[in-house]
This record gives C-alpha cells, structure tokens and sequence, in this order.
C-alpha cells in the first residue's frame, strides 16, 4: 500500500495529480510483468514426472498433475456409471471381492467432497495400481 502525500493531489484535494496516476500505473504493469515472468518460469521448470501421472493436466493444461498423486499398487479404482442400474453389481459382487482380502479400493460417488468428479476421478486413476471398469 502506498501513501500519497499531499504534493501528490490535484489542486482540489480530491484526486491524485496526472503523473502520479501514470508512475502508479507503471509500477503496477511492471509488477504484473515480474509475476508473469516468475509464473512463466514456474511453468516451464523441469521437474520430473513419475511415471505413474499424466503428462499434461486435462483441466489446467499445466505440465503434470497440479495434485500430485501418490502410487499406491495396491488399491483398486471401481469405474462405472452413477446409476442404480449398476447398484447391486457393485454392492452385491465388486465390492464384497474387494473388501474379503482388505483391499482398498475407491469408487467416485462414495466419496463426498466439493472436489471436480472428473479431477476426483482422474487423481484416483493416477494413483491406484489397478482398475475394474463395469461399463
């Protein structure tokens, strides 16, 4: 924040002289240019991707997943419609596969959250070793 002093305003008092408003301008397109920048660099920073994450983010279209998720082999994707046609399939068969050998598994619509369902998704794929798909 910048205070203006009094040599900075116009004869009424009410607003700030002509060539204060352009230097204020200036900075702030200045700034705005070292963000970019900064921003920029961010962007294009080689970090590795593991091999288990996307290469570009459906969403951002950001270099990799802005989430990050971690590779767990061991739990399982459940990917089918949010239907109750698919209920009893999923309640009555996969799902008391998966819960006998304690497996963890994940299915979309079980999980409550303000989170994307195509970001919720697309972490979860990334991130479980397997999938069972019932489409």
């Amino acid at each position: 924040m910048r205070n203006v002093a009094d040599y900075e305003l116009s004869s009424t008092q009410k607003t700030v002289r002509t060539d204060i408003a352009n230097s204020f301008v200036q900075a702030v397109k200045e700034l705005s240019g070292i963000i970019e920048t900064e921003v920029t660099a961010e962007q294009n920073k080689e970090t590795p991707i593991p091999l288990h994450q996307i290469r570009i983010c459906f969403k951002t279209g950001t270099r990799g997943c802005p989430r990050n998720p971690q590779e767990k082999k061991g739990k399982v994707l459940v990917a089918m419609p949010f239907n109750d046609d698919y209920k009893d399939s999923y309640e009555y068969g996969i799902k008391i596969v998966l819960e006998q050998p304690g497996i963890e598994h994940f299915k979309a619509d079980n999980e409550i959250s303000n989170k994307d369902i195509m970001c919720k998704i697309c972490e979860q794929l990334q991130s479980c070793g397997k999938v069972i798909a019932n489409i």
